[in-house]
């Protein structure tokens, strides 16, 4: 069975009815605009068919050309209706297709047809003569203006106001100006001078660093304290900075374990850093 092509996207048809209807709805005209409403209104005015029975005992209706097998309980519509598939994309457009194509209808030009869709409203769109319609007039610069910033300002609600980059559609319903990634970022930020300000508030007051160095961790064999010193955070002022030479009491020579309770190298470091404090 042959694809029926899509005429705005030239893209193949489901064979759903609904999502057939579907995609039309989304790449065909959209959301019908209240000209085009009043428009169908006016053309398309309910009333009953006019039937004649075919040789092969169907029903045609001679106004809007639909055949059946039993009468039809519906009403007509007052105009052809033209199969989908059959349709000359050439010849015929919608009032949007028109718009898309430069042209506009010309004044008391009367619709040549329809064709219907499964789903959806408006369920008939009106087809028009393409050679009958006019070209479009020209927008003045003031109107030109007007439409780019109306242009400007949608696209301004689809992209993100930090990044630029295109909104998730669940937050654009939402109305929200930033996306996901921006929001996470701003709340990482704000937590962070959260942070920053306690870490200040704590930092003022009277606290000082012991610093370190050693040969290795203490359970490494031979391991040693090789450097003390004492910092003010306040100011970073040096209070207290003393070496430790080994050979010092409480240092053990080669690979020996240290005396349980002890740090080797610290009892010499560890008086002098007494005396300061004092």
């Amino acid at each position: 069975m042959t694809a029926i092509p899509c005429h705005p996207c030239a893209l193949p048809l489901p064979r759903s009815d609904v999502r057939r209807s579907q995609h039309l709805w989304e790449h065909g005209a959209g959301v019908t605009p209240r000209t085009e409403r009043t428009r169908m209104a006016k053309y398309l005015p309910q009333q009953a068919h006019r039937l004649e029975q075919l040789a092969n005992r169907w029903y045609r209706c001679t106004v809007c050309q639909k055949t059946w097998q039993t009468r039809p309980r519906t009403s007509c519509v007052g105009l052809r209706v033209f199969n989908y598939a059959q349709i000359d994309w050439t010849r015929l457009a919608t009032a949007s297709s028109l718009r898309r194509r430069g042209l506009r209808l010309s004044p008391g030009q009367q619709p040549a047809g329809c064709y219907e869709r499964a789903a959806g409203r408006p369920r008939q769109v009106l087809l028009y003569w393409i050679e009958e319609a006019q070209p479009a007039r020209r927008l003045t610069k003031a109107q030109q203006q007007a439409l780019q910033r109306a242009r400007e300002g949608w696209r301004q609600r689809l992209v993100c106001s930090s990044c630029g980059e295109t909104i998730e559609p669940e937050r654009r319903r939402r109305r929200l100006r930033i996306c996901w990634a921006c929001e996470e970022a701003q709340r990482v930020r704000a937590r962070r001078q959260e942070l920053r300000a306690w870490l200040r508030e704590e930092l003022a007051r009277d606290i000082v660093v012991l610093d370190t160095e050693t040969t290795g961790l203490p359970s490494d064999p031979g391991f040693q304290v090789v450097e003390i010193a004492v910092i003010a955070v306040t100011d970073g002022r040096l209070l207290f900075h003393k070496g430790v030479a080994p050979g010092t009491p409480g240092f053990i020579q080669g690979r020996k374990a240290a005396p349980s309770g002890s740090l080797p190298g610290v009892d010499m470091a560890a008086s002098s850093l007494l005396s300061c404090a004092q």
